[in-house]
């Protein structure tokens, strides 16, 4: 493997094209939704324990919680809970 100094890798990621997007708005969404699932998975131990949580019982966690049950959040703790 080559090893490249500091100018000539900044040099090789100024020649890439800029990341799409969506990219970018969901590289900056990952703060707030990992901090939106430290605030929801206490209300899910407590009633899902050792078992996938449905759809519908995650999004009443959510919503207790104080927060909106948005379509990305769901995704992000079922993806937490089926690796628990």
């Amino acid at each position: 493997m080559s090893e490249y100094s500091e100018r000539e890798l900044a040099g090789l990621l100024r020649t890439l094209p800029p990341p799409p997007a969506h990219w970018v708005e969901a590289a900056e969404q990952i703060p707030q939704i990992k901090r939106q699932i430290n605030d929801v998975l206490p209300f899910l131990e407590s009633t899902a324990p050792g078992r996938a949580v449905e759809t519908a019982e995650l999004e009443n966690a959510i919503e207790a919680a104080g927060l909106v049950a948005e379509p990305q959040l769901v995704a992000e703790l079922q993806r937490h809970l089926a690796d628990a």
